[in-house]
């Protein structure tokens, strides 16, 4: 996938950021913990994006959490 020039996206709770702040405008990534606003605009902006999903509770496995440009989650809507 991040060969054929995807961004990679991970569903996964540690380390992650709230979905909303991490997608940008125009389907790119808004800049994050892991690359701060100083540093300049994302290199994934504009990128078609790959999203990879694991388990409900603990999203994906570690290692595919390591190959992710960016780990988001989603919030649930309260009950």
């Amino acid at each position: 996938v991040k060969a054929g020039g995807y961004g990679l996206l991970a569903l996964h709770l540690q380390g992650s950021v709230e979905h909303t702040a991490a997608l940008g405008a125009n389907g790119g990534l808004a800049p994050s913990a892991a690359a701060p606003a100083a540093a300049g605009p994302s290199p994934l902006r504009g990128v078609p994006l790959a999203v990879v999903v694991g388990a409900e509770y603990e999203g994906v496995g570690e290692a595919a959490a390591r190959l992710a440009d960016e780990r988001v989650r989603i919030a649930m809507a309260p009950a």
